[in-house]
């Protein structure tokens, strides 16, 4: 019997690449982290562009070109895609933080245009929001909502106050997901003492981001003395300068599986063996929200399973940021 599908945008994907070509771009990405801490400033908060004609300079970035043949092949193409702004997330045992984990609570996030929000409160979000992982571990997934704000609006207030759906896309080496690029996300912290998270996420552009407002951007960005002020602004997205090998990372084509979202195949086991956590969206400084969250407390059997649900956000105050 076909279980029925939840009213939410998100996919997932296996068998993409080969397991020998997922070990090497995972050591790519090392690779590249490393080249970032010698060479580029503002490090903690870099982010690439790529155009969708380029030649990949970088086995990363034959990643981006090759997954998104494989995701319009599936969902069909971005119309007026201009290219991919991409980046790595990496947080290992040892890590005291990340940016959006503060212990007990979930703070998740929409994408947008950061710069551009900075500089005029518009909202502008990327077409598609894809996840790549490279390592497989049975907590911290990554969770969806079908929680959104309307596109180009300049009032951060009137995001939509309720989610009804979400999904969970554990990490497994090798899966790509995929999602509404305007949708609220974010993953916890690892729960074990034992796990490394890392993952490549990409999202799909309809324009070139801080095209001509590069100078403006780097003014802002020397202009602060104080770091909670200085990361509300992000450098440039720029084009990778790191070279590896792209011979490598070829699609595997027929032994490319779908999953689109599924319903969980027990909803009453997320209330019965299930995690509540404090959820905190952040626009940002002036604008904050607080909601109670779950995710299952082990892997489902589902590749991305989705629950419904009912969950209102209350806006917290400013001086309770």
């Amino acid at each position: 019997m076909t279980k029925p599908k939840s009213n939410i945008d998100v996919s997932s994907y296996k068998n993409v690449f080969s397991k020998e070509d997922m070990k090497l771009l995972y050591e790519d990405v090392l690779k590249l982290n490393q080249h970032i801490n010698e060479n580029i400033p503002f490090n903690d908060q870099i982010m690439f562009w790529l155009d969708k004609d380029a030649k990949p300079k970088n086995m990363i970035e034959k990643y981006v070109l090759n997954s998104y043949k494989m995701v319009s092949k599936h969902e069909g193409e971005i119309k007026d895609l201009a290219g991919f702004e991409w980046w790595i997330h990496h947080t290992q045992p040892d890590d005291s933080g990340n940016e959006y984990f503060t212990g007990d609570t979930i703070a998740l996030h929409i994408d947008r245009d950061e710069n551009h929000y900075m500089l005029t409160r518009e909202l502008v979000k990327p077409k598609r929001g894809t996840i790549l992982y490279l390592t497989t571990i049975d907590d911290a997934p990554t969770i969806i909502t079908d929680l959104k704000s309307n596109y180009g609006d300049t009032n951060p207030k009137n995001i939509d106050k309720e989610l009804n759906n979400m999904a969970f896309s554990f990490p497994e080496i090798g899966k790509i997901t995929t999602f509404d690029g305007q949708y609220m996300h974010g993953a916890m912290e690892e729960l074990s003492p034992k796990s490394e998270r890392m993952t490549i996420m990409v999202n799909y552009w309809h324009y070139k981001l801080d095209e001509g407002k590069e100078q403006e951007i780097f003014s802002m960005l020397n202009k602060f003395d104080c770091e909670e002020d200085k990361d509300l602004w992000y450098p440039p997205k720029v084009d990778c300068q790191y070279e590896s090998d792209t011979s490598l990372l070829e699609l595997t084509n027929e032994e490319t599986k779908h999953y689109p979202e599924q319903s969980l195949s027990l909803v009453l086991e997320l209330v019965n063996n299930s995690e509540k956590f404090k959820g905190v969206l952040w626009l940002d400084k002036n604008n904050k929200y607080k909601f109670e969250i779950a995710q299952p407390k082990q892997r489902p059997e589902e590749v991305i399973p989705t629950v419904e649900c009912n969950i209102k956000l209350e806006e917290m105050s400013v001086e309770n940021g």
